[in-house]
């Protein structure tokens, strides 16, 4: 008994053990297994819903999954859903996985829980319609390129745990206004808002002590930036291009600003340069091209001014130097500043400042209002802070017993959405729902087993999964070929296939075979022909013993232009009378083959010989309907013979049976009077002799072929009563003089015996 019991148990176990990973939880959504935990465990699942178009990954034990990568990753295949809108990540899941949503056009929201710590390179590169990111509260690193060429994206806000920002992560990003990163940022990447072409204000925080290369060039709205006390180099082409940038305050840590860093700046006006900055001759050109730049204060331990620093700075006129004139011949060396008045100052400028600019905060960006020194030309901005105007939060994702759920609000003046956790309803019992009956979400099939769950009615879920044993399969009821006849050359192959039903069956395995295999040959289902003939391919199913067959005649040579060619019998049918070349019904697509015949005239009887070079390959009879006598036409000659052939004279074995096949001018597989008739009104030019010939050539094979699908069942019938017979016809004059003649032919015969 307990061994039974063990038996029992481990095949549930089994059962279970085979669930497919893809499991529909609720009706329109789908979970799908995309990650593990530290244990390498299954423990990552995401879940769509079809009708919201929501895509939610999270991990599913106490502690932390990761997710992997898309389609071909390291630990678990799988791929992503179309058409996703919303991909929420959190419940333990710690990273977003490299290139896993890049390039998905449909994306236009997506939150981040508070596990996250890590988004992988190029995650959401090329998301151009997603507007809305929102990232967790612990994320500390986003990598190469993760969203890089999301053109839709207006605004994110990056957390105060966030540490590195790497290269291209926001380049191309043609629609985001404003960018702050926080003061744990210590490690920024080049390129990092490059070409980002709506940006207007850029805060780099305290802990960013280098503005890597190209980092905002081409940011051709970007018209505030501010740095963090700790910065001290700005690297090359950091600012080229950012035409709209009107002034800049440079933190006085500052030491070094590589070439071309703020290369054209059209709108720059004023800038000031720290005194702890120092130039050498590999620092030019560092404001060229900056064509309304008017007033620059330097300090006198900039080093040197490099050559071209101010080049193409067409309104230059005024320089600011905090030193004395022995110093500033020292630093101005290489410059070449003629119309460049230069004021001397001590450092200790007694500042006068105005209101010279403000912009309005805006639901994207901050406002700021700046303060200029009429004096020296040093500025500094008030920061206005951004201001939204959000309405409710609305439920998206329910909380669950066990599992959060998601609510947004919007801001009713520019639609930013603001996403915040739902917490879990909070545990009903040990499962952690309240208890009900099992309900089938899977049903069984023959292939694979189906699944059911609880249904918990105060969170609406399913939970405690178990599988549905596989369905027993049909028996083999019936087998089809999907053709009944080939009709090949000799070499050539071609393929049927088989449907055995019905379709919940087990055991579909065929059987093919060959009723003659040195004319053709099959392997499951792929049918050479071999030699010149006919067979029949029987497909038998291995389950029940059930056939269906099909039809192959093979031939040497292609006919067309309406004749047949009985390859069985060595005949070729359905040619023309008169002729001299049977070359225009015979398809010779080898010029290796050529014809060859019997007699100067082509007729009934004729033998036509096909040859491969010297080899001879097929012969064929010509057969031509009312060409009796092989002369080529059909006359009064042919008719005679016909005659003698219907009433007697004349035997099938004495004529031959190319010229016993010719006298059947109807076709009916008799030589009566009927045919005599066809004959008679053909020498009156009354008719023609048909010359077709049916499809099936009556071949050994075909009445093969004809037995084996016959399913008529053999019914005894009671004979018919005898009708009375008919009074005999009196001869017509025709049959009197065919008797006549019949009756000579017959004294010649006897005469001849003797």
């Amino acid at each position: 008994m307990l061994k039974k019991l063990f038996a029992v148990m481990l095949a549930l176990v089994m059962i279970i053990s085979i669930v497919p990973l893809s499991i529909t939880s609720s009706a329109g959504v789908r979970r799908v297994c995309c990650g593990l935990d530290d244990e390498g465990n299954e423990a990552v699942f995401y879940e769509y819903d079809t009708e919201t178009h929501v895509l939610n990954i999270f991990c599913t034990t106490s502690g932390i999954g990761t997710m992997d990568i898309v389609e071909y990753g390291w630990d678990v295949t799988y791929t992503l859903p179309e058409n996703i809108e919303t991909v929420i990540i959190g419940n333990g899941v710690s990273n977003v996985a490299f290139s896993a949503f890049m390039d998905n056009t449909s994306i236009k929201n997506v939150v981040l829980g508070d596990s996250v710590t890590l988004v992988d390179n190029t995650a959401f590169y090329g998301c151009t319609n997603l507007e809305s990111v929102q990232l967790g509260n612990n994320i500390q690193e986003i990598k190469d390129g993760a969203f890089g060429n999301c053109s839709s994206l207006e605004e994110i806000v990056l957390p105060d745990s966030l540490v590195k920002v790497g290269n291209n992560v926001f380049k191309d990003c043609t629609n985001l206004q404003s960018i702050t990163f926080p003061d744990s940022v210590t490690i920024m990447g080049g390129n990092v808002c490059n070409g980002c072409t709506s940006l207007t204000t850029a805060d780099l925080g305290d802990g960013i002590t280098v503005v890597p290369n190209y980092s905002f060039q081409g940011c051709t709205a970007l018209s505030s930036v501010s740095f963090g006390e700790n910065l001290n180099g700005i690297g090359m082409y950091a600012f080229q291009g950012c035409t709209s940038l009107q002034n800049i305050t440079l933190p006085q840590n500052l030491t070094s600003i590589e070439r071309y860093a703020f290369g054209g700046c059209t709108s720059f006006q004023s800038v000031i340069i720290p005194d702890s900055v120092v130039l050498t001759r590999e620092n030019g050109y560092i404001f060229r091209g900056c064509t309304n730049l008017i007033n620059v204060a330097v300090g006198s331990g900039i080093g040197c001014i490099p050559f071209g620093t101010f080049k193409e700075c067409s309104a230059f006129s005024k320089i600011y130097f905090h030193g004395t004139a022995e110093e500033w011949a020292a630093v101005n060396k290489e410059a070449d500043l003629p119309n460049v008045t230069v004021i001397f100052a001590d450092g200790n400028c007694d500042h006068e400042y105005e209101l010279t600019e403000t912009v309005a905060p805006t639901c994207y960006a901050e406002g700021y209002e700046e303060y200029t020194c009429s004096l020296c030309g040093d500025t500094y901005r008030k920061t206005l802070p951004i201001t939204h105007n959000f309405g409710e939060y609305t439920v998206t994702i329910k909380p669950t017993c066990v599992e959060p759920g998601w609510k947004v609000r919007y801001c009713s003046i520019c639609g930013k959405a603001d996403y915040a956790e739902i917490a879990e309803l909070g545990y009903y019992d040990n499962t952690g729902h309240i208890p009900g009956p099992y309900q089938v979400i899977k049903n069984p099939t023959v292939h694979s087993p189906g699944a059911e769950a609880i249904y918990c009615t105060r969170c609406e879920t399913y939970y405690n999964q178990r599988a549905i044993p596989k369905l027993n399969p049909d028996l083999v009821i019936s087998i089809s070929l999907s053709s009944s006849k080939e009709v090949l050359l000799v070499g050539e192959t071609s393929a049927i296939s088989a449907t055995v039903t019905p379709e919940n069956t087990e055991n579909k395995n065929v059987i093919w075979t060959s009723s003659d295999t040195s004319v053709a040959e099959v392997d499951n289902g792929i049918i050479t022909a071999i030699a010149p003939g006919a067979a029949v391919i029987i497909a038998e199913t291995e389950d029940g013993g059930y056939k269906d067959f099909c039809l192959v005649q093979v031939f040497s040579v292609n006919a067309q232009n309406g004749a047949q060619i009985d390859s069985a019998d060595g005949f070729i049918y359905g040619l023309a009378p008169k002729l001299d070349s049977v070359a225009d019904y015979l398809g010779l697509d080898d010029e290796s083959v050529s014809l060859s015949y019997s007699s100067d005239v082509i007729g009934t009887g004729t033998k036509v010989y096909v040859k491969q070079g010297s080899t001879l390959i097929s012969e064929y009879q010509v057969v031509i309907f009312g060409d009796v006598n092989g002369d080529g036409i059909y006359d009064g000659q042919d008719a005679f013979i016909v005659n003698c052939l219907a009433n007697g004279a004349l035997t099938r074995e004495q004529v031959g049976e190319a010229k016993y096949l010719a006298a059947d001018c109807n076709h009916d597989g008799e030589v009566n009077a009927s045919d005599v008739l066809i004959l008679e009104q053909a020498g009156l030019l009354l008719a023609n002799v048909d010359q077709s010939k049916d499809d099936y050539i009556e071949t050994d094979a075909y009445a093969e072929y004809l037995d084996l699908i016959d399913q008529t069942p053999t019914i005894d019938e009671t004979p018919e009563a005898p009708t009375e017979p008919e009074a005999p016809s009196q001869p017509s004059l025709f049959e009197k003089i065919v008797e006549f003649i019949r009756n000579i032919i017959n004294f010649i015969r006897s005469i001849i015996v003797k």
